[in-house]
């Protein structure tokens, strides 16, 4: 996805958005990875979380899916982080921009 608000990518329908995570600890015997994801409209402050799923279909990384075909018309933010077993955080440098036509 880009990550400029210039370049956001236009959907029309749901979108299935796809990230993978490796740092030293990000496979525990102890448990496993917390990823959660969100988005936003650009012009408003509530972010709204999204259910993240792991599936076969994408051989066991994390998903969401942006609900694009039921979002008003307008630039949305999308943003993940991750939470490994130990709790070590992590947070894409940018956020990621989608249009909604």
């Amino acid at each position: 996805m880009p990550t400029s608000v210039a370049r956001a990518l236009v959907v029309s329908q749901n979108y299935d958005v796809l990230w993978t995570f490796s740092d030293d600890y990000a496979s525990c015997s102890d448990g496993e990875c917390i990823n959660r994801a969100r988005y936003k409209n650009v012009n408003s402050g509530t972010w709204t979380w999204l259910t993240v799923s792991t599936d076969s279909k994408w051989m066991g990384f994390p998903y969401a899916t942006l609900p694009a075909g039921s979002l008003s018309a307008g630039t949305y933010m999308f943003q993940f982080d991750v939470a490994d077993c130990i709790f070590q955080y992590t947070f894409p440098p940018h956020y990621y921009y989608f249009k909604v036509e």
